[in-house]
């Protein structure tokens, strides 16, 4: 295969070698300089305590002085002269002869001369030393770089192999039939599965088309041509504006519970009729629901408010319009179909009184659906089983609205 081949040619080219080779040579280089180092500062310490120490010193002072002072006699006599001594001249206060004068210069220029190079040999004695630390400093780190990079050439070969080792098994994975990297022979599954989600989330989208467009308004159409090679993503593209469209919605949403009493909206015969367990209609105007926009369920609970309450509870069952009205920002009004919507069960109607809240139900299946219409009422009975006066019935409907003119 053409990955072994390339494996020898990096191997044979010291892939994995150059850099703990390199670092090694950088190991000794330093070890070298540190070694230098070390001489020079012990050279320089040599060739000071030679040369500065206190009888050299001495002696080169002496010296400079001595020739300080010769320069100021007179190397001649005169011949048949008389030689009355050696004139003195006055400076900086003190009478003197030449050579005294000389003398005194010398020793000052000669402690000055000898100081400055005592200083500079210190210097560079300072200098060596400082590079003496700094090598030291650095040997540690370098050598422990060398000593990582010698092992890690060993631990590339073994991850190569490894690396090697899996790509042969995913090699044989792709190419046997029944390999589990076989995607040629899993690509038409694959297609299936697929085309069997893009159908079933079109068909949910389309619902959710008529739902946006009927109940909130929402009109951006869905794409409708399958054959389009954009198609998925455009349905893609529709369903994440409609969702944030949907958000922004939202933001502005109330939600609000409203209380109706069944015995006030139903004549007395009717009422009688739910007592006795006959399905009732119970109509439920725009009225009850002014300057509210955009109405849908949360949710029905039920109050039942009976006489003498001692811990019974009701069951009623409820239906919500099939033919709802939809009231939207604009002020225009449109009927909706909700027949697919199905009834609920309170199954827990209890007096205001009780110590338990209301259950609370249809929280999902009358989700969004609208409460404007005729709704289906029935009285399905008493836990226990005993007579008892129900002095009404009150519906407390959960709901949420865009707040309108």
């Amino acid at each position: 295969m053409e990955i072994d081949a390339i494996h020898k040619d990096e191997e044979a080219a010291g892939f994995y070698d150059h850099e703990a080779v390199w670092r090694i040579s950088e190991q000794n280089a330093e070890k070298a300089t540190l070694e230098r180092n070390k001489f020079s500062v012990n050279y320089s310490n040599s060739i000071a305590s030679t040369l500065f120490n206190i009888s050299n010193w001495k002696a080169i002072q002496a010296a400079d002085q001595k020739s300080a002072w010769l320069s100021g006699l007179v190397p001649y006599t005169w011949k048949e002269q008389a030689f009355e001594g050696y004139t003195q001249y006055v400076f900086d206060g003190g009478p003197k002869t030449v050579s005294e004068h000389s003398m005194d210069a010398a020793k000052v220029k000669s402690l000055q001369s000898l100081q400055s190079q005592y200083f500079s040999w210190g210097l560079q004695t300072e200098t060596f030393t400082t590079n003496v630390a700094i090598s030291e400093n650095r040997q540690i780190g370098v050598q422990a770089k060398a000593s990582w990079h010698s092992k890690d050439a060993d631990f590339q070969r073994r991850r190569t192999l490894v690396a090697r080792k899996f790509q042969d098994l995913k090699s044989k994975a792709a190419g046997d039939v029944d390999g589990a990297l076989n995607y040629g022979k899993r690509l038409p599954t694959l297609k299936k599965r697929f085309e069997l989600d893009v159908r079933d989330a079109y068909a949910r989208l389309t619902v959710v088309e008529i739902g946006l467009r009927e109940v909130f308004g929402y009109t951006d159409t869905l794409p409708s041509d399958p054959s389009d090679l954009a198609f998925f993503d455009n349905c893609l593209i529709w369903a994440r504006k409609a969702t944030q469209w949907l958000i922004r919605f939202s933001r502005r949403d109330q939600n609000t519970v409203i209380s109706v009493s069944v015995k006030d909206s139903v004549t007395q015969s009717v009422w009688q009729d739910f007592l006795n367990g006959v399905e009732i209609e119970l109509p439920i105007d725009e009225q009850r629901l002014v300057g509210m926009r955009h109405v849908r369920m949360r949710g029905l609970g039920a109050i039942a408010d009976e006489e003498n309450w001692a811990g019974a509870t009701w069951a009623i069952s409820a239906t919500c319009p099939r033919t709802a009205l939809v009231r939207t920002l604009d002020n225009n009004a449109h009927s909706i179909d909700q027949a697919g919507v199905p009834p609920v069960i309170i199954g827990r109607a209890m007096p205001r009184m009780a110590s338990r809240d209301s259950d609370i139900v249809g929280v999902s299946s009358l989700h969004n659906s609208s409460p404007i219409g005729t709704w289906v009422l029935k009285l399905s009975g008493r836990v226990p089983r005993a007579a008892a006066t129900l002095n009404d019935c009150i519906l407390e409907m959960h709901i949420a609205f865009r707040h309108g003119a």
